[in-house]
């Protein structure tokens, strides 16, 4: 319930930032599961598989949730589920509309470049929140460390759960506002408390919000010269996946390229390799 109230707030006061690729909290229980159980799981909790490939020892697999419109891919190695992340919908044959035309309000489209990327925000409560859009219009929201899965809509809109924010642009970040009731949300590009905290200042987070767009080999080199490593990587479908640590600042990056950019960089905050 109180989950709910928090989203039913953010949607309608948003202000945007990159998809998502994450663990969504409410599968991290499967990894490691045998992958039987862990498909009849994701069966019951409302997914629907859509297709998987092969390569190497690992299977990658999508699955959608039409009500959250949210893609997932499992990766499965040794019979047991080895990763589960969340996916830019292509990935799940659900197109985009590059061209932002069309009334159908459930058809995800590419957002503007200007609400591209990872912003933050306070709730009305004080609730710490995290907005990212990716350049393929996935939306997701980290509120108080809950997640929350959605899509970039027609109109400089998005649509979280039902809940559908007009999203504006506002100096160096967004405003977004509830269709349903006007609340409103302002939304930065620099973290919680002012101020950029980029650069290898020892422990404060790096923002790499900046290189969603950017050519994967200058992506790799920037990411480099901020002070992360590459412990891991793997590719499904169209899309490739790398994971980026830094220990001064405890941040795990995964990144998602597609067409040799840098389609989203979300910090996962734990893998195996990120220690």
């Amino acid at each position: 319930m109180k989950k709910l109230i928090y989203m039913t707030l953010i949607l309608g006061m948003l202000s945007i930032p990159a998809f998502a690729q994450d663990t969504p909290r409410d599968l991290r229980d499967l990894v490691g599961a045998r992958a039987s159980s862990g498909e009849s799981e994701l069966r019951r909790r409302g997914f629907t598989f859509v297709k998987t490939e092969e390569g190497g020892d690992r299977k990658w697999s999508n699955w959608w949730n039409n009500r959250r419109s949210l893609c997932i891919t499992v990766v499965t190695m040794n019979g047991r589920y080895n990763s589960i992340v969340d996916s830019p919908a292509f990935d799940c044959n659900r197109g985009n509309n590059a061209g932002g035309g069309g009334n159908n309000n459930n058809q995800q489209m590419n957002p503007p470049a200007w609400a591209v990327g990872t912003f933050y925000g306070s709730g009305p409560n004080g609730e710490r929140i995290t907005l990212t859009i990716s350049n393929t219009g996935s939306v997701q929201a980290d509120i108080n460390g809950g997640m929350s899965y959605g899509m970039y809509i027609t109109g400089n809109r998005f649509n979280i759960n039902g809940a559908i924010a007009r999203v504006t642009r506002q100096r160096n970040g967004i405003l977004t506002t509830r269709v349903d009731n006007g609340e409103q949300i302002a939304y930065s590009r620099t973290t919680w408390g002012g101020g950029n905290q980029g650069g290898n200042q020892g422990g404060n987070k790096v923002d790499v919000s900046d290189l969603v767009g950017a050519r994967a080999s200058s992506g790799e080199r920037e990411m480099q010269s901020r002070g992360f490593r590459n412990v891991d990587g793997f590719k499904t479908g169209n899309t490739s996946y790398t994971i980026w640590w830094r220990r001064q600042s405890r941040q795990c990056i995964q990144v998602a390229t597609a067409n040799g950019r840098y389609d989203s960089l979300v910090d996962i905050q734990t893998h195996p390799r990120c220690n």
